[in-house]
């Protein structure tokens, strides 16, 4: 069996060996490399792509974002960069290895499709995995700053989170600092405006990004996906007014309105790791085929200015009280029991996820800001990297500057106290760019928009998406993960009652999920 991860200094970003194969964007989607390795005890032998860089800028360089192997007919060596958010997952068996950025791909080449229990336990009730978990109990993650060896029917992985230590630093001091290595981050980039593109929202990731590029000297365009219903146009509205003011190209795209399709699609791109990121599928398809360099803003809200972050979450930290932090986390149990197999309901049971999320709590206790370790290295790397690592690096290059490795070192130094009332981000970017510090950010309290046109359609699909897989799996075999009768009886009830629509979303949406999970590992 492998060696997983300990704590530590992280693993070094030096190649090896000769240059890996890059592989195109469109196979990273469409036909996922991977590379099976099998050792009889006295000869290996292999079968798929036996070199491969997956990230990395134009192609040829192992920096920042990505993932690599190597195997030159006795030894596999694979890395990863710092921060692990190039998809790359790996199976073993006895003496044989499956590795690929798509686990729909290694189930399909034979990987072991036994379900982890405790990391589907935490899925159901927080929509992410934690740590190196997947879905299933024989296939992890590559972990951050990885290195695998694979040799003679032999397995080692070690890898670990970068840390840093703490710095003592004032406000002020610590809000010109950033200003300053954030600026420096973006103008260390050669930047070509007539194939760069910013997705811009109304938050404030993107905008520190455009203002930064703006005052660099570069316009470059923006785009902003319409949020579906029932979110409000003010996010659009919000971008659409700070594209304006520094003149940069602006362009609107619509939400699809076959969610059924976005969603089913993004939960096999996303190895069904995660619930969320349906509406980025417009923005996939809008940059495809054109070559693009994408500026994405994943980790600055994480990393130093959180909706989430709070005085007390911080306590609970500090105090070392994981229980209750790991209770109130997750959500209530809410529709589980109802439609979810007796069985599947007893070994994914609540009490199994608080105890692996207090697991993993406890390991970010020694971190400067503990609350945004936790996150960065779950939510963010887990939850959010998925989309631009693993939905749009599929069809373009992205650049995330808030993962430059000076900005993320100066950020993951600040204590959590200084992050603690939420203003800190907001307040660098209007005093780097006064000029433009009376832009409003989007507004979570405006009004929502009618939704019923838009998740129902999305609900009956799934409903006939479950009703045709119990038709078409019975006397197969027996169903391992939903009630069909109790779940298809709640989602029509939910989807013929007037203001239950929302409900109906999140119950079509969990519903889908797991009977793509379950279709993937009845068939691997």
């Amino acid at each position: 069996m492998p060696e997983h991860p300990a704590s530590g200094n992280a693993v070094g970003q030096a190649r090896f060996g000769p240059e890996p194969v890059a592989v195109p964007p469109t196979a990273q989607s469409g036909h996922p490399p991977y590379l099976v390795l099998s050792w009889d005890g006295v000869t290996p032998s292999a079968r798929g792509t036996t070199s491969c860089l997956l990230g990395g800028e134009h192609g040829h360089t192992a920096t920042g974002v990505f993932a690599q192997w190597r195997w030159d007919g006795r030894r596999l060596d694979v890395r990863t960069g710092r921060f692990g958010f190039q998809p790359l997952f790996y199976a073993v068996s006895g003496s044989t290895l499956w590795l690929s950025p798509s686990i729909p791909q290694l189930l399909h080449q034979g990987a072991p499709s036994n379900f982890d229990d405790a990391a589907l336990a935490v899925f159901l009730r927080l929509g992410i995995f934690l740590g190196d978990d997947t879905p299933f109990q024989h296939v992890r993650a590559v972990p951050p700053s990885g290195h695998l060896v694979w040799q003679d029917g032999r397995v080692t992985v070690t890898g670990a989170r970068a840390t840093v230590p703490r710095r003592d630093i004032g406000r002020d001091a610590a809000i010109k600092r950033y200003a300053e290595v954030f600026q420096a981050a973006i103008e260390s980039e050669t930047i070509d405006p007539s194939r760069t593109l910013v997705p811009l929202t109304g938050g404030r990731d993107s905008r520190h990004i455009l203002l930064a590029l703006h005052a660099a000297g570069v316009r470059v365009p923006c785009t902003t996906i319409r949020p579906a219903p029932p979110k409000s146009d003010e996010d659009m509205i919000v971008a659409a007014a700070v594209a304006a003011a520094v003149g940069a190209p602006h362009t609107i795209l619509e939400t699809t309105h076959d969610r059924y399709a976005d969603e089913t699609e993004k939960n096999l791109l996303t190895s069904l790791c995660v619930l969320e990121h349906f509406w980025l599928m417009p923005l996939v398809r809008h940059v495809a085929g054109r070559s693009l360099v994408l500026y994405d803003g994943i980790g600055g809200d994480t990393l130093s200015e959180a909706k989430y972050m709070s005085a007390d979450r911080l306590a609970l930290f500090r105090r070392g009280d994981f229980r209750r932090y790991a209770e109130q986390e997750l959500t209530p149990e809410a529709y589980l029991p109802a439609i979810l197999q007796h069985d599947i309901y007893r070994r994914f049971s609540r009490g199994l996820a608080v105890e692996r999320l207090e697991a993993e709590l406890e390991t970010h206790s020694d971190a400067p800001n503990p609350v945004g370790s936790y996150r960065f290295w779950n939510r963010t790397r887990r939850g959010v990297a998925p989309a631009p690592f693993g939905l749009l690096s599929s069809v373009a290059t992205v650049r995330a500057p808030f993962l430059n490795d000076d900005v993320y070192d100066f950020l993951a130094s600040l204590p959590g106290e200084l992050l603690v009332d939420r203003t800190f981000h907001s307040t660098t970017i209007a005093r780097a760019y006064p000029a433009f510090a009376g832009l409003p950010y989007e507004d979570p309290e405006a009004p929502l928009r009618p939704a019923t046109a838009h998740i129902r359609p999305f609900g009956m699909a799934t409903l006939h998406h479950e009703v045709a897989h119990a038709l078409r799996v019975r006397g197969r075999y027996a169903r391992r993960l939903l009630r069909h009768g109790p779940y298809t009886a709640r989602l029509a009830a939910l989807l013929a009652a007037p203001g239950r629509i929302m409900n109906a979303a999140s119950l079509a949406n969990m519903g889908l999920y797991l009977s793509q999970l379950e279709e993937l590992s009845a068939s691997s």
